[in-house]
């Protein structure tokens, strides 16, 4: 369905299911019923297309959970949240609530928080987003059945309108809409499987109360990572594992002077990334071997981020 005056009140009119466009042309409803891009439309495009999914929407008084599935999609080119039909429009005059990208959140055309999570939606996601309209007016994200955390709580908001979920996407995409009953269970902002990538702390004493933030990156390639140490400065190394072995190339770190408290964390954290022997998984911990001994590491769960309180442009 396109979004115009007729359309819309068509839509309204028949409570018919199903996305509803911007008008762009950038965005086509495929034969099974799933959101996707026009067939002209290039990869990596910057045109930006918008598209609500009509399910009656979300009142006051009311509570939803929403689930996007991302079939298709390119890196950080895709946005998730709610709107209503006055703040619905093409491209950057789309106005809402909304989460995606490389994990900000924004109102639709500018940022509002950077980094709200620690990585972007991607191909594959499961994205839930859980809607609790009343005295305030509450958005949850979870990704993948993994907890993000509240990411609006606003007292100032159309209260007199129906809001429904939207998505906000480029380049070549795939997108499904379902409603839910409940979101997941879990309020655990770890990811349930995630590989050797993420972030990590040492286990243990070693480092006294100063303990390094371990940040393992995939460089597309399986048996090499990007490995930093945060400490006061922040320490790098290229981690190449071959077999049950590894190393560690090109280690190096920022210069700035660290307060006497980090000295000896950071001299601990240069020598484990620059003598490395062995970089694994042992069950949930991740184990770094070096001559001087071996150093296990826990998952760090991220911080719940506190939720945004005011969006003028979405209140208006």
């Amino acid at each position: 369905v396109e979004l115009g005056p007729r359309a819309s009140a068509r839509v309204r009119k028949e409570g018919m299911m199903g996305w509803v466009l911007d008008g762009s042309g950038i965005l086509k409803i495929l034969e099974n019923g799933n959101l996707g891009s026009a067939p002209d439309v290039q990869s990596r495009s910057s045109k930006k297309a918008n598209a609500i999914f009509e399910d009656g929407g979300i009142r006051n008084g009311e509570h939803k959970y929403y689930e996007l599935s991302m079939i298709r999609a390119e890196t950080s080119a895709t946005w998730f949240g709610i709107t209503t039909r006055r703040k619905f429009g093409p491209g950057y005059k789309l106005k809402g609530l909304f989460f995606g990208g490389p994990g900000n959140t924004s109102d639709g055309s500018a940022l509002v928080k950077s980094q709200f999570h620690e990585s972007g939606l991607a191909e594959g996601d499961l994205v839930g987003m859980e809607v609790d309209v009343g005295a305030k007016l509450r958005v949850k994200y979870f990704v993948n059945n993994c907890f993000l955390g509240e990411a609006f709580c606003l007292d100032d908001y159309p209260r007199d309108e129906t809001l429904f979920p939207a998505v906000s996407t480029s380049g070549k995409s795939e997108l499904s809409m379902r409603t839910k009953d409940s979101p997941p269970e879990t309020l655990n902002r770890i990811p349930e499987t995630s590989g050797i990538t993420g972030k990590w702390v040492p286990d243990g004493d070693d480092f006294g109360s100063n303990k390094p933030t371990l940040s393992v990156h995939s460089t597309n390639d399986t048996i090499q990572y990007r490995v930093s140490a945060k400490c006061a400065n922040t320490i790098s190394a290229s981690v190449t594992i071959s077999g049950d072995n590894a190393s560690a190339g090109g280690v190096m770190s920022t210069m700035m002077m660290a307060p006497p408290e980090w000295q000896d964390s950071e001299k601990k954290t240069m020598n484990l990334l620059g003598t490395l022997t062995r970089f694994y998984l042992d069950g949930n911990k991740l184990m770094v071997d070096a001559p001087g001994g071996s150093q296990v590491f826990s998952r760090r769960s991220p911080e719940t981020p506190a939720p945004t309180s005011k969006v003028p442009s979405f209140s208006s």
